[in-house]
């Protein structure tokens, strides 16, 4: 299922400035509306909500998010900083 629609970059009149326009980004965020024309089925968006697990049931091994920056990079980061 969905949790929730992507966002959408839109083009949007300044109110400030008659005549610009600049790009925001956007989204359609309610469940079960219409998003980019169609319809989101109430049905089909995912629920989060815990799920019972099975004794003995195998579990993948977790993997990380993120890539750990090297301690060196870091450095000469914060050396610009200075």
């Amino acid at each position: 299922g969905v949790f929730s629609p992507m966002p959408e970059i839109r083009e949007v009149d300044d109110l400030d400035i008659k005549g610009n326009k600049y790009l925001t980004l956007q989204g359609n965020y309610m469940q079960g509306d219409y998003t980019q024309g169609e319809y989101v089925d109430r049905k089909n968006i995912a629920k989060w909500k815990s799920e019972k697990l099975e004794m003995g049931v195998k579990l993948e091994k977790p993997k990380p998010i993120f890539e750990k920056i090297d301690s060196k990079a870091v450095a000469e980061e914060l050396d610009k900083l200075k």
